[in-house]
């Protein structure tokens, strides 16, 4: 699945950087989330990997994620 399996309506994306192999912790999911002046109910996450307690919270905002180490999400 790519990004335009997203569609056309207005998502909000993060992106983490994916060249160091962070692994997106709940506490910078979090810190990015509460980076967005008003959120849309739609949600896209890009990173090299994310912890599970991440992942969790992706999934219970009804997030997709895009994740380098694990391209099966």
């Amino acid at each position: 699945m790519g990004i335009a399996a997203l569609g056309t309506d207005p998502i909000d994306l993060l992106v983490f950087e994916t060249g160091e192999r962070h692994v997106v912790t709940l506490e910078d999911l979090m810190k990015s989330i509460n980076g967005i002046e008003s959120p849309s109910m739609r949600l896209a996450v890009i990173g090299f990997d994310f912890t599970e307690e991440a992942r969790i919270r992706i999934r219970s905002l009804g997030g997709r994620i895009f994740a380098e180490q694990n391209v099966w999400d």
